[in-house]
Protein backbone atom coordinates (compact mmCIF):
# COMPACT_ATOMS: atom_id res chain seq x y z
CA UNK A 1 0.00 0.00 0.00
CA UNK A 2 3.18 2.15 0.15
CA UNK A 3 4.83 3.03 3.19
CA UNK A 4 4.53 6.97 2.05
CA UNK A 5 1.48 7.38 3.45
CA UNK A 6 1.79 5.75 6.32
CA UNK A 7 -2.24 4.22 6.23
CA UNK A 8 -3.67 1.92 8.29
CA UNK A 9 -6.40 -0.55 7.25
CA UNK A 10 -9.37 -0.35 8.66
CA UNK A 11 -12.60 -2.02 8.36
CA UNK A 12 -15.29 -1.25 5.55
CA UNK A 13 -18.32 -0.33 8.16
CA UNK A 14 -16.57 2.67 9.10
CA UNK A 15 -17.69 4.13 5.48
CA UNK A 16 -21.26 3.98 6.90
CA UNK A 17 -20.50 6.08 9.87
CA UNK A 18 -19.02 8.92 9.08
CA UNK A 19 -21.93 11.30 10.08
CA UNK A 20 -21.97 9.51 12.88
CA UNK A 21 -19.01 10.78 14.29
CA UNK A 22 -20.61 14.23 14.07
CA UNK A 23 -23.10 12.85 16.57
CA UNK A 24 -21.05 12.61 19.00
CA UNK A 25 -22.88 9.81 21.54
CA UNK A 26 -24.08 6.10 20.76
CA UNK A 27 -27.62 6.77 20.33
CA UNK A 28 -26.48 8.74 16.94
CA UNK A 29 -23.88 6.58 16.45
CA UNK A 30 -26.59 4.26 15.33
CA UNK A 31 -27.11 6.27 12.14
CA UNK A 32 -25.89 5.10 8.85
CA UNK A 33 -25.27 6.94 5.54
CA UNK A 34 -27.60 7.17 3.42
CA UNK A 35 -24.89 8.68 0.27
CA UNK A 36 -23.85 5.65 -2.09
CA UNK A 37 -20.34 5.62 -2.58
CA UNK A 38 -20.02 3.98 -5.82
CA UNK A 39 -21.53 0.77 -7.13
CA UNK A 40 -21.28 -1.46 -3.76
CA UNK A 41 -20.63 2.29 -2.37
CA UNK A 42 -18.69 2.72 -5.39
CA UNK A 43 -15.41 0.97 -4.22
CA UNK A 44 -13.18 4.15 -4.60
CA UNK A 45 -11.73 4.71 -1.37
CA UNK A 46 -9.18 1.58 -1.52
CA UNK A 47 -8.04 2.09 -4.93
CA UNK A 48 -7.67 6.18 -4.37
CA UNK A 49 -5.84 5.43 -1.43
CA UNK A 50 -3.62 3.34 -2.41
CA UNK A 51 -2.71 4.93 -5.32
CA UNK A 52 -2.27 8.21 -3.10
CA UNK A 53 -0.06 5.69 -0.68
CA UNK A 54 1.97 3.79 -3.68
CA UNK A 55 2.03 6.80 -6.11
CA UNK A 56 1.56 9.94 -4.35
CA UNK A 57 4.82 11.31 -6.80
CA UNK A 58 2.56 10.08 -9.74
CA UNK A 59 -0.89 11.80 -8.82
CA UNK A 60 0.56 14.97 -10.29
CA UNK A 61 3.01 13.89 -12.79
CA UNK A 62 0.43 11.74 -14.45
CA UNK A 63 -3.01 11.98 -13.17
CA UNK A 64 -4.49 9.75 -15.74
CA UNK A 65 -2.20 7.12 -14.38
CA UNK A 66 -4.64 7.05 -11.38
CA UNK A 67 -8.02 8.51 -12.85
CA UNK A 68 -7.59 4.88 -14.89
CA UNK A 69 -7.27 2.54 -11.78
CA UNK A 70 -10.31 4.64 -10.60
CA UNK A 71 -12.34 3.71 -13.51
CA UNK A 72 -11.29 0.55 -12.99
CA UNK A 73 -12.44 0.08 -9.51
CA UNK A 74 -15.84 1.49 -9.96
CA UNK A 75 -16.75 -0.84 -12.90
CA UNK A 76 -15.58 -4.02 -11.00
CA UNK A 77 -17.57 -2.15 -7.73
CA UNK A 78 -14.21 -3.05 -5.80
CA UNK A 79 -14.52 -3.70 -1.91
CA UNK A 80 -14.37 -0.23 0.33
CA UNK A 81 -11.57 -0.03 2.75
CA UNK A 82 -10.68 3.09 4.43
CA UNK A 83 -7.81 4.64 6.37
CA UNK A 84 -7.19 5.87 9.82
CA UNK A 85 -4.00 8.12 9.27
CA UNK A 86 -2.56 9.27 6.26
CA UNK A 87 0.25 11.63 5.68
CA UNK A 88 -0.50 15.33 4.96
CA UNK A 89 1.41 14.74 1.42
CA UNK A 90 -1.58 12.82 0.40
CA UNK A 91 -3.88 16.26 0.85
CA UNK A 92 -2.90 18.20 -2.95
CA UNK A 93 -4.13 14.69 -4.79
CA UNK A 94 -7.53 14.55 -3.06
CA UNK A 95 -8.07 18.35 -3.54
CA UNK A 96 -7.44 17.79 -7.32
CA UNK A 97 -9.90 15.06 -6.89
CA UNK A 98 -12.47 17.51 -5.63
CA UNK A 99 -12.55 18.40 -8.93
CA UNK A 100 -12.84 15.37 -10.91
CA UNK A 101 -15.90 14.82 -13.29
CA UNK A 102 -16.75 11.46 -11.40
CA UNK A 103 -19.24 12.43 -8.50
CA UNK A 104 -18.15 8.98 -6.90
CA UNK A 105 -14.65 9.91 -6.63
CA UNK A 106 -15.65 13.39 -5.41
CA UNK A 107 -17.11 11.65 -2.51
CA UNK A 108 -14.68 9.36 -1.81
CA UNK A 109 -12.10 12.31 -2.00
CA UNK A 110 -14.46 14.07 0.80
CA UNK A 111 -14.50 11.32 2.60
CA UNK A 112 -10.44 10.78 2.65
CA UNK A 113 -10.16 13.91 4.11
CA UNK A 114 -12.63 13.88 7.00
CA UNK A 115 -10.71 10.77 8.20
CA UNK A 116 -7.61 12.60 7.61
CA UNK A 117 -8.67 15.35 10.01
CA UNK A 118 -5.97 17.78 11.04
CA UNK A 119 -3.46 16.62 8.40
CA UNK A 120 -5.98 18.10 5.85
CA UNK A 121 -6.49 21.75 6.77
CA UNK A 122 -4.64 22.95 3.70
CA UNK A 123 -8.43 21.37 2.32
CA UNK A 124 -10.70 23.94 3.73
CA UNK A 125 -11.01 26.09 0.84
CA UNK A 126 -11.64 23.56 -1.39
CA UNK A 127 -13.75 21.84 0.94
CA UNK A 128 -16.25 25.39 0.71
CA UNK A 129 -16.02 25.08 -2.52
CA UNK A 130 -17.53 21.50 -2.42
CA UNK A 131 -20.72 22.78 -0.46
CA UNK A 132 -21.82 24.33 -3.46
CA UNK A 133 -21.41 20.48 -5.49
CA UNK A 134 -23.76 19.41 -8.13
CA UNK A 135 -23.75 16.15 -5.83
CA UNK A 136 -25.83 15.72 -2.77
CA UNK A 137 -23.43 13.14 -1.30
CA UNK A 138 -20.10 15.61 -1.99
CA UNK A 139 -21.74 18.38 -0.40
CA UNK A 140 -22.66 16.45 2.70
CA UNK A 141 -19.37 14.85 2.78
CA UNK A 142 -17.55 18.20 3.02
CA UNK A 143 -19.62 19.59 5.91
CA UNK A 144 -18.84 17.17 8.10
CA UNK A 145 -15.13 17.28 6.89
CA UNK A 146 -15.41 20.79 7.59
CA UNK A 147 -16.72 20.15 11.52
CA UNK A 148 -13.99 18.03 12.02
CA UNK A 149 -10.96 20.12 10.24
CA UNK A 150 -12.02 23.23 9.44
CA UNK A 151 -13.65 24.64 13.02
CA UNK A 152 -10.95 27.50 13.64
CA UNK A 153 -11.12 28.49 10.30
CA UNK A 154 -13.24 31.74 9.66
CA UNK A 155 -15.05 31.82 6.73
CA UNK A 156 -16.08 28.08 7.96
CA UNK A 157 -19.51 28.66 10.01
CA UNK A 158 -21.17 31.56 7.43
CA UNK A 159 -20.59 28.59 4.31
CA UNK A 160 -22.01 26.00 6.84
CA UNK A 161 -24.60 27.86 8.13
CA UNK A 162 -25.95 28.90 4.43
CA UNK A 163 -25.51 24.91 3.91
CA UNK A 164 -28.64 24.53 6.64
CA UNK A 165 -30.63 25.80 3.89
CA UNK A 166 -29.62 23.25 1.51
CA UNK A 167 -32.07 21.36 0.00
CA UNK A 168 -31.01 18.00 0.63
CA UNK A 169 -31.63 17.27 4.21
CA UNK A 170 -28.80 14.59 4.44
CA UNK A 171 -26.77 17.21 3.84
CA UNK A 172 -28.44 20.15 6.33
CA UNK A 173 -28.06 17.24 9.11
CA UNK A 174 -24.27 17.00 8.31
CA UNK A 175 -24.17 21.22 8.61
CA UNK A 176 -26.12 21.41 12.20
CA UNK A 177 -23.80 18.49 13.20
CA UNK A 178 -20.55 20.74 12.16
CA UNK A 179 -21.66 23.55 13.28
CA UNK A 180 -22.12 21.79 16.77
CA UNK A 181 -18.55 20.55 16.75
CA UNK A 182 -16.97 23.96 16.80
CA UNK A 183 -18.07 23.85 20.56
CA UNK A 184 -17.98 26.65 22.21
CA UNK A 185 -16.40 29.26 20.05
CA UNK A 186 -19.44 28.71 17.86
CA UNK A 187 -21.92 30.39 19.72
CA UNK A 188 -22.94 32.80 16.89
CA UNK A 189 -24.58 30.14 14.74
CA UNK A 190 -26.35 29.41 17.82
CA UNK A 191 -29.60 31.37 16.05
CA UNK A 192 -29.02 29.24 12.59
CA UNK A 193 -29.13 26.20 14.78
CA UNK A 194 -32.62 27.70 16.57
CA UNK A 195 -34.47 28.00 13.00
CA UNK A 196 -32.86 24.56 12.15
CA UNK A 197 -35.15 22.75 15.21
CA UNK A 198 -38.02 24.19 13.21
CA UNK A 199 -36.84 22.41 9.82
CA UNK A 200 -39.54 19.61 8.05
CA UNK A 201 -36.97 17.05 8.58
CA UNK A 202 -36.80 15.43 11.64
CA UNK A 203 -33.12 14.09 11.58
CA UNK A 204 -32.16 17.95 10.71
CA UNK A 205 -33.80 19.15 14.00
CA UNK A 206 -32.40 16.24 15.50
CA UNK A 207 -28.86 16.92 14.39
CA UNK A 208 -29.92 20.90 15.72
CA UNK A 209 -30.72 19.99 18.88
CA UNK A 210 -27.78 17.81 19.54
CA UNK A 211 -25.32 20.19 18.36
CA UNK A 212 -26.39 22.63 20.15
CA UNK A 213 -25.11 20.59 23.54
CA UNK A 214 -21.20 21.25 22.51
CA UNK A 215 -21.99 25.42 22.42
CA UNK A 216 -23.06 24.86 26.22
CA UNK A 217 -24.40 28.07 28.15
CA UNK A 218 -23.29 29.94 25.32
CA UNK A 219 -26.27 28.63 23.61
CA UNK A 220 -28.83 30.09 26.42
CA UNK A 221 -30.75 31.67 23.51
CA UNK A 222 -31.70 28.08 22.24
CA UNK A 223 -33.14 27.56 25.73
CA UNK A 224 -37.11 28.16 24.86
CA UNK A 225 -36.48 26.07 21.33
CA UNK A 226 -35.37 23.29 23.03
CA UNK A 227 -38.04 23.30 25.78
CA UNK A 228 -40.51 23.08 23.02
CA UNK A 229 -38.81 20.59 21.21
CA UNK A 230 -39.25 18.23 24.01
CA UNK A 231 -42.97 17.95 22.56
CA UNK A 232 -41.57 17.61 19.32
CA UNK A 233 -43.86 15.03 17.42
CA UNK A 234 -40.51 12.63 16.64
CA UNK A 235 -38.96 10.47 19.51
CA UNK A 236 -34.93 11.17 18.36
CA UNK A 237 -35.44 15.15 18.53
CA UNK A 238 -36.97 15.06 21.94
CA UNK A 239 -34.50 12.84 23.08
CA UNK A 240 -31.52 14.93 21.35
CA UNK A 241 -33.64 17.99 23.03
CA UNK A 242 -33.70 16.52 26.63
CA UNK A 243 -29.96 15.61 26.44
CA UNK A 244 -28.97 19.21 25.58
CA UNK A 245 -30.88 20.89 28.01
CA UNK A 246 -28.37 19.43 30.50
CA UNK A 247 -25.58 21.10 29.43
CA UNK A 248 -27.69 24.97 28.76
CA UNK A 249 -27.34 25.51 32.54
CA UNK A 250 -30.02 28.23 31.67
CA UNK A 251 -33.12 28.82 33.86
CA UNK A 252 -32.29 25.57 35.32
CA UNK A 253 -35.41 25.29 37.52
CA UNK A 254 -37.80 25.58 33.92
CA UNK A 255 -35.47 22.86 32.95
CA UNK A 256 -36.01 20.77 35.77
CA UNK A 257 -39.61 21.07 35.54
CA UNK A 258 -39.56 20.17 31.63
CA UNK A 259 -37.17 17.64 32.32
CA UNK A 260 -39.34 15.89 35.13
CA UNK A 261 -42.35 15.60 32.22
CA UNK A 262 -39.89 13.95 29.99
CA UNK A 263 -39.37 10.98 31.92
CA UNK A 264 -42.97 9.57 31.75
CA UNK A 265 -42.37 10.31 28.20
CA UNK A 266 -43.83 6.90 26.10
CA UNK A 267 -40.00 6.58 24.54
CA UNK A 268 -37.89 4.55 26.27
CA UNK A 269 -34.76 6.91 24.93
CA UNK A 270 -36.43 10.22 25.76
CA UNK A 271 -36.83 8.56 29.29
CA UNK A 272 -32.97 8.26 29.70
CA UNK A 273 -31.84 10.53 28.25
CA UNK A 274 -33.75 13.44 30.12
CA UNK A 275 -32.59 10.81 33.33
CA UNK A 276 -29.03 11.72 32.06
CA UNK A 277 -29.55 15.21 31.89
CA UNK A 278 -29.93 15.68 35.57
CA UNK A 279 -26.65 13.95 36.14
CA UNK A 280 -25.52 17.19 34.60
CA UNK A 281 -27.61 19.38 36.31
CA UNK A 282 -26.39 18.08 39.16
CA UNK A 283 -27.32 19.29 42.92
CA UNK A 284 -30.32 21.93 41.15
CA UNK A 285 -32.07 18.90 40.04
CA UNK A 286 -33.22 18.48 43.69
CA UNK A 287 -36.65 19.18 42.70
CA UNK A 288 -36.89 15.73 40.30
CA UNK A 289 -36.10 13.39 43.08
CA UNK A 290 -39.49 12.44 43.47
CA UNK A 291 -39.73 11.54 39.71
CA UNK A 292 -36.00 9.88 39.70
CA UNK A 293 -36.91 7.96 42.80
CA UNK A 294 -40.36 6.37 40.44
CA UNK A 295 -37.91 6.10 37.43
CA UNK A 296 -35.75 3.28 39.08
CA UNK A 297 -38.63 1.37 38.62
CA UNK A 298 -38.99 1.77 35.03
CA UNK A 299 -39.44 -0.75 32.40
CA UNK A 300 -36.50 -0.08 30.31
CA UNK A 301 -33.09 -0.88 31.86
CA UNK A 302 -31.11 1.93 31.15
CA UNK A 303 -33.73 4.60 32.20
CA UNK A 304 -33.23 2.57 35.72
CA UNK A 305 -29.33 3.27 35.52
CA UNK A 306 -29.53 6.90 34.57
CA UNK A 307 -32.12 8.01 37.06
CA UNK A 308 -29.66 6.00 39.84
CA UNK A 309 -26.96 8.11 38.43
CA UNK A 310 -28.99 11.17 38.71
CA UNK A 311 -30.10 10.67 42.22
CA UNK A 312 -26.06 10.14 43.14
CA UNK A 313 -25.46 13.12 41.55
CA UNK A 314 -27.71 15.26 43.53
CA UNK A 315 -26.42 14.09 46.22
CA UNK A 316 -27.12 14.61 49.85
CA UNK A 317 -30.48 15.94 48.71
CA UNK A 318 -31.60 12.79 47.57
CA UNK A 319 -31.01 11.39 50.67
CA UNK A 320 -35.06 10.02 50.68
CA UNK A 321 -33.87 7.59 47.67
CA UNK A 322 -31.69 5.46 49.87
CA UNK A 323 -34.86 2.40 50.45
CA UNK A 324 -35.25 2.89 46.69
CA UNK A 325 -31.93 2.82 45.48
CA UNK A 326 -30.70 -0.38 48.15
CA UNK A 327 -33.53 -1.98 46.36
CA UNK A 328 -31.90 -1.30 43.04
CA UNK A 329 -28.81 -3.46 44.11
CA UNK A 330 -31.01 -6.41 43.05
CA UNK A 331 -31.42 -5.57 40.07
CA UNK A 332 -31.77 -7.97 37.16
CA UNK A 333 -29.63 -5.55 35.05
CA UNK A 334 -26.09 -5.71 35.41
CA UNK A 335 -25.33 -1.95 34.79
CA UNK A 336 -28.58 -1.03 36.95
CA UNK A 337 -26.81 -2.59 39.98
CA UNK A 338 -23.58 -0.61 39.19
CA UNK A 339 -25.28 2.55 39.04
CA UNK A 340 -27.25 1.80 42.30
CA UNK A 341 -23.99 2.00 43.97
CA UNK A 342 -21.91 4.22 42.21
CA UNK A 343 -25.49 6.40 43.32
CA UNK A 344 -25.12 5.27 47.17
CA UNK A 345 -21.36 6.34 47.27
CA UNK A 346 -22.50 9.45 45.69
CA UNK A 347 -24.44 10.28 47.86
CA UNK A 348 -22.86 8.99 50.92
CA UNK A 349 -19.27 11.76 50.07
CA UNK A 350 -22.43 14.32 49.87
CA UNK A 351 -23.40 13.62 53.31
CA UNK A 352 -20.35 13.32 55.12
CA UNK A 353 -19.24 16.64 53.44
CA UNK A 354 -21.46 18.42 56.21
CA UNK A 355 -20.77 18.23 59.91
CA UNK A 356 -24.08 17.53 61.44
CA UNK A 357 -23.78 14.15 63.31
CA UNK A 358 -26.73 12.87 61.65
CA UNK A 359 -26.14 12.89 58.34
CA UNK A 360 -22.20 11.86 59.07
CA UNK A 361 -24.09 8.87 60.58
CA UNK A 362 -25.98 7.80 57.24
CA UNK A 363 -23.08 7.71 54.97
CA UNK A 364 -21.40 5.62 57.46
CA UNK A 365 -24.44 3.17 56.94
CA UNK A 366 -24.54 3.26 53.42
CA UNK A 367 -20.35 2.49 53.66
CA UNK A 368 -20.74 -0.09 55.46
CA UNK A 369 -23.73 -1.05 53.18
CA UNK A 370 -21.74 -0.73 50.05
CA UNK A 371 -18.67 -2.42 52.17
CA UNK A 372 -20.55 -5.67 51.71
CA UNK A 373 -20.43 -5.87 48.14
CA UNK A 374 -16.98 -5.90 48.00
CA UNK A 375 -17.60 -9.77 47.30
CA UNK A 376 -19.14 -8.66 43.96
CA UNK A 377 -16.51 -7.77 41.57
CA UNK A 378 -18.51 -4.99 39.79
CA UNK A 379 -18.97 -2.16 42.77
CA UNK A 380 -15.63 -3.04 44.64
CA UNK A 381 -14.18 -0.07 42.78
CA UNK A 382 -16.93 2.04 44.29
CA UNK A 383 -16.08 2.30 48.02
CA UNK A 384 -12.51 3.75 47.02
CA UNK A 385 -14.40 7.27 46.83
CA UNK A 386 -15.40 7.23 50.64
CA UNK A 387 -12.05 8.31 52.27
CA UNK A 388 -14.05 10.69 54.66
CA UNK A 389 -15.46 7.46 56.96
CA UNK A 390 -12.70 5.37 56.58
Amino acid sequence: MGDAMGCLVRSQSWVYSLPNQMRYVLRHASRTLKWPLAGFAVGVILPLLVALGALADEWCADGMQIRERLERAIKNKQEIWVFEQCDRTAVPALIAALKDPNSAIRRSATAALIEMEAEAQAAVPALIAALKDADSGVRGYAASALGIIGAEAQDVAPALIESLKDKNPEVRSSAASALGSMGTEAQDVVPALIESLKDPNSEVRSSAAFALRFIGHEAHDAFPALIASLKDPNPEVRSSAAYTLGFIRHEVNDAVLALIASLKDPDPDVRSNAALAFTFIGHEAHDAVPALIASLKDPDPKVRGFAALALGSIGAEAQSALPELIATLKDEESAARGSAAAALTGIANDLCKTATPDRRATAREVTLLVGSLLQNPEHEYLISGLECLK
